[in-house]
Formats: C-alpha cells, sequence, structure tokens
C-alpha cells in the first residue's frame, strides 16, 4: 500500500468509494473506476501523442475530433448523473450503474481531454509551434479512440498488477493536474516559448506540481471537514 499522505491528496479528487473501485490483482484501485479510467486513458492518449512526434504540432483540432470529444464528453457526464442518482436517490434514472460503463465513460473523457488540451500545451510550450493539428484524420483518431478502450478493457480484466495501475494513476493525476498548472504558470510568467528551457523549466513543473498538491491537499481537507 501507499503511504497515507498520497490516499489524503487523492481524496481531493475522488470520493474513492470502494464499491465503487476496481478490483486488480485482488485489491481495490486507488480511485474509483470513472477516475481510474479518466486518468489512466488522459495521460496514455498524451504519450501517444508525444511518441508520434507532434509535441509542436499546434493546429486546431479538425470538426471530427471536437465532436467526438463534445460526445464522449457529454456520454461521461449523463453516466455519472445516473450514477449519482443511484446513491442519493436509491434507483438510477435510466440504467443500473456498473463498473464496466463507469471505467469505459471516463477513458473517453480521458481521450476528450487529452485532445482538447494538446493543442494549447503545444502552442504554448513549443518554442516553435507548427500550425498543423495533432490529429489529422478519422484513422488516426480512431487509433486513439481504439487506444483509450483498450486502457478500459485491461484495467476491467482485473489481471494487472496492482502497483502498476496505483502508478499508472497517480501519474495521470500528476500529468492532468500538473500540467494544467505549469500552463497557467506559463501564461501568467510570460515563461513560453524560447524562455521555456533549463532551469526554467524544472521551476515551472515544480510549481504546477506544488500547486497540485495545494490544490488537492485543500479539497481533501475540506471534504474531511463536511463528511462529504
Amino acid at each position: 500500500m501507499l503511504p497515507n499522505w498520497v490516499l489524503f491528496f487523492l481524496n481531493g479528487i475522488c470520493h474513492r468509494n470502494p464499491a465503487h473501485a476496481l478490483s486488480t490483482g485482488g485489491m481495490p484501485t486507488l480511485l474509483c473506476a470513472r477516475c481510474t479510467g479518466l486518468f489512466c486513458a488522459s495521460v496514455l492518449v498524451l504519450l501517444l501523442l508525444a511518441l508520434a512526434g507532434l509535441r509542436r504540432h499546434a493546429g486546431g483540432l479538425p470538426p471530427a475530433a471536437h465532436g467526438l470529444a463534445a460526445a464522449l464528453a457529454v456520454w461521461w457526464a449523463l453516466d455519472g448523473v445516473n450514477s449519482a442518482a443511484m446513491v442519493w436517490l436509491a434507483r438510477p434514472l435510466a440504467y443500473e450503474p456498473t463498473a464496466a460503463l463507469r471505467t469505459v465513460t471516463g477513458a473517453g473523457m480521458g481521450m476528450a481531454m487529452a485532445l482538447e488540451a494538446w493543442p494549447l500545451a503545444a502552442s504554448t510550450l513549443s518554442s516553435v509551434p507548427e500550425p498543423q493539428p495533432a490529429v489529422n484524420s478519422g484513422w488516426e483518431l480512431a487509433g486513439l479512440l481504439a487506444s483509450a478502450l483498450l486502457a478500459a478493457l485491461l484495467l476491467l480484466s482485473g489481471r494487472l498488477p496492482w502497483i502498476l495501475v496505483a502508478v499508472w494513476s497517480l501519474v495521470g493525476v500528476a500529468v492532468a493536474i500538473g500540467g494544467a498548472n505549469v500552463l497557467l504558470l506559463v501564461l501568467l510568467t510570460n515563461s513560453g516559448r524560447a524562455r521555456f528551457t533549463g532551469c526554467r523549466r524544472i521551476a515551472l513543473v515544480l510549481g504546477g506540481l506544488g500547486l497540485a498538491l495545494i490544490e488537492t491537499g485543500g479539497l481533501a481537507w475540506v471534504r474531511a471537514l463536511t463528511g462529504t
């Protein structure tokens, strides 16, 4: 198991209800099924885009990519509302919630977040952004969607080592929240383009992670006080 202080910070981003967690390696995952799918899929999609050499591709996404991202986000939200109704009203609004749907919709939302965040990150952090979009064809979009779905299926299989899923989830959380903070710091300090190098790069990354700890810790503290 991980240190209690790590679990405390995770309480700030997920209710961590054991009944909604996945089981892997005979143990419940650190986050609920929805959050596990979201953060694991988002970091996987970002990694695939980076490995494809698209770090400077800051062009706007094609309409199909925006449409798919919006559809995945709406599906995630509707499934979340349906699941919340089961908790608060003791009955679902439309269908019985399942771990599989929570994980798959979470993975879809993770892909949507990664797709929409990529152009902003590339235009902000690249010293020489290029106008080409990161996704140019339906096949590329389908490949990323298949990757997110594969991540969800692997998580649902229960065969992955617990520590692998734990580290995967933690990296996803750090990249999503810390990365958003880094972008904010770059914009606020005018540290983009060629200035984003060397010691300043390290300082911004550490600053982003530090803010992430403050944000998640603050939310965890509020939840502890309110019992939510």
